[in-house]
């Protein structure tokens, strides 16, 4: 039975890499004929998809009086895709390292280092409040003006 979960697994890792390279290059072709940079494709579209189960988790668990449950996954999926995510990406880059020159990827890192952090600093007075939600919707919102300006 344990090499039957193997092989789902591995046959699902499959999968997934072929999907990731088509999910690539159909950005890419959004890009394009959208006249946008890759970079901004990629977080509008790739960011708010990948994002939605994070979504869904929130709303059910503040539904179900568990906000807990709601702050830990998006801490952990943060925590995640700051570092391992940004890590394997750089170690199966072609080259030696991912180019960051754009004033967009440096100005998206200070502010989504701003934005992890905000939540953090927010709840040092013992809870998130709705104030602090708008705070924090104001700020992506903000930030969208600002990408696609």
């Amino acid at each position: 039975m344990l090499w039957l979960y193997i092989l789902i697994f591995i046959i699902s890792c499959t999968l997934l890499y072929f999907s990731g390279k088509w999910v690539v290059s159909g950005l890419m072709r959004i890009a394009r004929f959208l006249v946008w940079r890759e970079f901004v494709v990629a977080f509008f579209v790739m960011a708010f998809a990948a994002s939605l189960p994070n979504l869904f988790v929130g709303v059910t668990s503040a539904l179900r009086k568990i906000p807990e449950l709601s702050f830990g996954d998006v801490a952990g999926n943060n925590l995640v895709a700051l570092t391992l995510a940004v890590a394997l990406a750089i170690l199966f880059a072609k080259g030696r390292e991912i180019p960051a020159e754009s004033r967009t990827i440096q100005t998206t890192s200070i502010f989504t280092i701003c934005a992890a952090i905000l939540p953090l600093v927010l709840i040092l007075d013992g809870s998130l409040s709705r104030i602090d939600g708008i705070l924090l919707m104001v700020l992506f919102v903000f930030y969208l003006f600002w990408l696609f300006s």
